[in-house]
């Protein structure tokens, strides 16, 4: 709501004038072929992209990008279902908490790394079909261990 008084004494107001959206006035013809005034959508595919000649999407090609990703995600299940299952072993327990009990952010990183290493080796063991995805896994989080913006505390070999 616009202001009425002046805030202050040297202060203008401007009118504003009200608009409603019965001041403006609607197309009465879309381009269609009605008759004068008629109110009717266009028949033509203008409002449509042109499709890039010679790509024509089949069944086969959605069928195709369908399964990859039914794929994906069952892979994707079966990894989370494995990483939990393994990550109950006493062994990598004990590593996780030796992790935690660290004095130091450098023995947390070591023990974090034996950890991650362990786990993804436990997890290939496991279900030799997720060796690959364990592989960018493991890339994954050992990457976030690293001291990348100061002078790393672990030379790399």
């Amino acid at each position: 709501m616009p202001r009425t008084q002046p805030i202050y004494p040297d202060e203008q107001l401007a009118e504003v004038p009200s608009l409603s959206l019965l001041d403006f006035e609607l197309p009465t013809d879309l381009g269609g072929s009605g008759g004068a005034g008629a109110t009717t959508l266009p028949q033509n595919d203008d409002f449509l992209p042109d499709m890039p000649e010679g790509i024509v999407p089949t069944l086969p090609d959605i069928i195709e990008a369908q399964t990859a990703l039914e794929k994906n995600r069952a892979l994707t299940v079966r990894y989370r279902n494995v990483k939990a299952k393994v990550e109950q072993r006493p062994e990598l327990l004990a590593l996780r908490e030796k992790a935690k009990k660290a004095k130091n952010f450098e023995d947390e990183r070591a023990a974090l790394r034996e950890y991650y290493k362990t786990l993804f080796a436990q997890i290939t063991k496991t279900d030799e079909s997720l060796a690959e995805k364990s592989q960018v896994m493991e890339a994954a989080f050992l990457g976030r261990l690293e001291q990348k913006r100061i002078d790393p505390t672990i030379p790399k070999k």
